[in-house]
This record gives structure tokens, C-alpha cells and sequence, in this order.
């Protein structure tokens, strides 16, 4: 796992919203347009998504990693824009 490149992208300022105090947060673009707990569930499916497939990295069935890789593009393009609107999706999955 790339442990270097996980500082600093939007998917662990997500995960350290969980653990910083609500006064200290910093101004992110998408906290100002999506709910915090819209933001905690779409944050929650990824880390559900990441320790599923880390766990297969550690089991007899390891050799379908890749395949748990392909299923990530569905679950993006087809599960997700169910649970939570277009608006809410770009803004959570940009660069910003």
C-alpha cells in the first residue's frame, strides 16, 4: 500500500475529520456544500471498500485482488450515485 502518497489527499482529510476538533477544521470546499454525515457515510463505504480489500490481500483468495480492483468501478458508477446525489459525489471525489 502506498502509505507516502496517502498524506495530504482528500480521502485521509476525510478520514482525520472523524478525529479533529470542529473548531480546527480546515475550510475544504466540500464541507461547505455536503453534509457532515453524508461526508461520514461516503467516507465510510470507502474504508469498508479499502479493508475489504486489503483482507483479500491476506487471504487464500488473494489471487482475485485484481478482480475486487475492478469491482470498485461499478460500485463508483452504479451503487454510489443511488445512495448519494451527483452534486455530493463530484465534490467528495474531486482534487479539491
Amino acid at each position: 500500500m502506498g502509505f507516502a502518497t496517502f498524506e495530504g489527499n482528500q480521502f485521509s482529510d476525510r478520514v482525520k475529520l472523524f478525529f479533529t476538533d470542529k473548531s480546527l477544521v480546515p475550510p475544504y470546499r466540500y464541507l461547505k456544500r455536503v453534509p457532515f454525515r453524508t461526508i461520514a457515510k461516503f467516507t465510510g463505504i470507502q474504508l469498508l471498500a479499502l479493508g475489504v480489500i486489503y483482507g483479500i490481500t491476506w487471504s487464500p483468495a488473494a489471487i482475485s485482488f485484481p478482480v475486487f480492483i475492478l469491482l470498485l468501478v461499478p460500485l463508483r458508477n452504479s451503487v454510489l450515485p443511488r445512495v448519494f446525489t451527483k452534486e455530493q459525489l463530484e465534490l467528495q471525489d474531486s482534487d479539491q
